[in-house]
Order: structure tokens, then C-alpha cells, then sequence
């Protein structure tokens, strides 16, 4: 996609502070944080929602699931509480499928 700001940041058009890639996976900061941390966990391969993701690529999901993992475990959140999870169907500010990592929120927010 030519005009997405995650596929441009995937592909090093876009300058971001990567916090973690790998083959599939990139981690960086949310520009508009809605908590202390907020990190954005998005395939470099764009798909446009969660159904599209899931039928060319199932096990993707997993995947994310291993990063968000990997992220917390060796960063400062980890026993602080986290919450993570998807917005879907035309609730994503961006139209690529990504994952949000929200912690250090106040105990009664909930903010994903």
C-alpha cells in the first residue's frame, strides 16, 4: 500500500524508533499515546482488518501474541499490568491490522 503509514515504516520509508522487528513483526510507539506506554504491534505485510489477516494468514496472530510477549518480558512493564488487544472493523485510526500495548494507566482506566 503505497499511501500506509505502517507499510512505510515497515519499509524504512518512514522514519520510527523500531522498539522490536523480525521477519513479520514491527514494534514502535504510538504517536498519539493514550497511556505511559503505548506501543503499536503491526504485520509489515498490510492487511486491511482481522478477517483479511486470518484468512491469508492464520497464524499470524500467534505470532503477535509471541511478540507482545517478548516485549513485556524484557521490558519495564512486566508485573506493572498491561492490557493488549485489536481494533476492528473500522474502529483502527489506520487501515492496516495492528495490535496495541497499553500499561501505566491509573488503575480504573481502560483505554484500548
Amino acid at each position: 500500500m503505497n499511501d500506509c503509514v505502517f507499510c512505510k515504516i515497515a519499509a524504512k520509508e518512514k522514519k520510527e524508533d523500531i522498539l522490536y522487528e523480525d521477519e513479520d513483526i514491527v514494534v514502535f510507539a504510538d504517536n498519539n499515546p493514550r497511556a505511559k506506554t503505548h506501543l503499536l504491534i503491526t504485520p509489515k505485510t498490510h492487511y486491511s482488518d482481522f478477517s483479511e489477516m486470518m484468512e491469508k494468514e492464520p497464524t499470524l496472530l500467534q505470532k503477535i501474541g509471541n511478540v507482545v510477549e517478548k516485549v513485556i518480558k524484557t521490558s519495564s512493564i512486566k508485573g506493572k499490568g498491561y492490557t493488549w488487544g485489536f481494533h476492528c472493523g473500522g474502529k483502527q485510526s489506520v487501515n492496516h491490522i495492528h495490535a496495541q500495548l497499553l500499561a501505566g494507566m491509573k488503575e480504573d482506566e481502560l483505554v484500548l
